[in-house]
C-alpha cells in the first residue's frame, strides 16, 4: 500500500472544495443580481408613484387656478360697478380662497415633483451617478 503524505491529502481536499466554492459563488452572484433587479423595480415604482401624484396635484391646481381666475374676473367687474353689492364681495372672497388653494397646491406639487429619495440599489446609484461619488469619498 502506497503511503500518502499530508500535502497530497490537503491538495485532494482543496481540489474537491474548489468546484463547490465556484458553484456557491455563482449562486450568490445570481441571488445578488436578482435582489438588485427587485430593488431597482421597487425604486422605480416609488419614483413613478411620486411623479404621478405630483402631476395629478399640478393638474388639479391648474384647473382650480382657471376657476379662480374666472371668478376673480367676474367679481372684479362687478366690484367696479358704482354700487358694491353682496354678490361682488362674495365672488371676491371665493376667488381669493380658491387662489389661496391654488398657491398651496402649487407648493405641494413642486415639493412632490422635486423630491428625490436617495438611490439605494446599485443600478439606481449607477444611473444617478451617486455610486461614483460614494467611491470618491
Amino acid at each position: 500500500m502506497p503511503k500518502v503524505s499530508s500535502e497530497q491529502l490537503q491538495d485532494s481536499a482543496s481540489n474537491q472544495a474548489f468546484p463547490e466554492l465556484v458553484r456557491d459563488l455563482a449562486v450568490d452572484g445570481l441571488r445578488w443580481a436578482d435582489a438588485e433587479i427587485v430593488l431597482a423595480k421597487a425604486e422605480a415604482s416609488v419614483l413613478l408613484r411620486g411623479y404621478i401624484t405630483g402631476l395629478a396635484v399640478a393638474l388639479f391646481g391648474i384647473a382650480t387656478f382657471t376657476a379662480a381666475l374666472v371668478i376673480l374676473a367676474q367679481s372684479g367687474v362687478i366690484a367696479l360697478t358704482p354700487y358694491l353689492s353682496s354678490e361682488s364681495l362674495a365672488g371676491l372672497v371665493i376667488g381669493l380662497v380658491l387662489l389661496a388653494v391654488v398657491i398651496v397646491l402649487a407648493i405641494l406639487a413642486r415639493h412632490l415633483l422635486a423630491q428625490k429619495p436617495p438611490a439605494t440599489g446599485l443600478i439606481f446609484q449607477w444611473l444617478t451617478g451617486t455610486a461614483l461619488q460614494k467611491g470618491q469619498k
